[in-house]
């Protein structure tokens, strides 16, 4: 979880959240992990499949991190 806090340099509650949950089995082995913190740190090199998605996973950026998201 350090190593992962490090990477995104979290400022903010919502980063912690986000970083708190993808840090669990599944998100991490899916590879999906890697990908918000690509997206996190360059977030306006990715598009959303849909505009839904950009509703519903900005906060996130685009990357299904919690149970709700699915």
């Amino acid at each position: 979880m350090l190593g992962l806090l490090k990477k995104l340099r979290c400022d903010n509650y919502i980063s912690l959240v986000a970083a708190s949950s993808i840090i669990r089995v599944g998100v991490a082995k899916s590879g999906m992990m890697k990908e918000y913190i690509n997206r996190f740190h360059h977030p306006n090199d990715f598009k959303y499949l849909h505009p839904i998605m950009k509703e519903q996973l900005a906060e996130t950026y685009g990357v299904m991190v919690y149970q709700e998201d699915l």
